[in-house]
């Protein structure tokens, strides 16, 4: 994973078919290494590595109509 100023969200998961220990259901398992904070908190980071401010802003326009929670932090000046 690449670091840089702003943040993605990834967020994965796995459907095991392994056998698991008596007791334990058989596995969905949960991946996110960012943890859960921006996800459950409704927050919108940019990334500018991934799209231009342009394409960040009219995302988080469309984006808050759907979502009038949304927390959307702005574009960092560098």
């Amino acid at each position: 994973m690449v670091s840089h100023r702003g943040r993605s969200l990834p967020v994965g998961l796995e459907l095991s078919r392994r056998p698991r220990p008596a007791g334990r259901h058989p596995g969905l398992r949960v991946y996110a290494p960012h943890g859960f904070d921006d996800l459950f908190g409704m927050v919108l980071r940019p990334n500018p590595v991934l799209a231009p401010r342009n394409v960040y802003e009219a995302k988080a326009r469309r984006w808050q109509v759907e979502l009038p929670r949304l927390v959307v932090e702005p574009w960092p000046e560098r």
